[in-house]
C-alpha cells in the first residue's frame, strides 16, 4: 500500500512540474494571459476524458448490490 501511495504521488508531483514548465514555456513566448487560458481549458478537458468512462452494465451493478 506504501509502495502505490509513493508511485501515485511521485508520479502526479512529477506531472506537476512538467505542467508548471509548459505553462512558463508558453507564458514566455505568447504571455501571461495565454498561459491562463491554458488552464483554463484543463477542466474541459479533464470533463471530455470522463465522457469516454465506460459505465457498468446494470445488471452487474444489481448482483453486486444484491448481495
Amino acid at each position: 500500500m506504501g509502495v502505490a501511495s509513493g508511485l501515485v504521488v511521485g508520479f502526479f508531483i512529477g506531472a506537476g512540474g512538467i505542467g508548471v514548465t509548459l505553462l512558463g514555456v508558453i507564458a514566455d513566448n505568447y504571455g501571461v494571459p495565454a498561459a491562463m487560458k491554458c488552464i483554463g481549458v484543463l477542466p474541459v478537458a479533464g470533463l471530455m476524458l470522463t465522457m469516454l468512462l465506460r459505465y457498468p452494465v446494470a445488471e452487474r451493478v444489481k448482483e453486486a448490490f444484491s448481495g
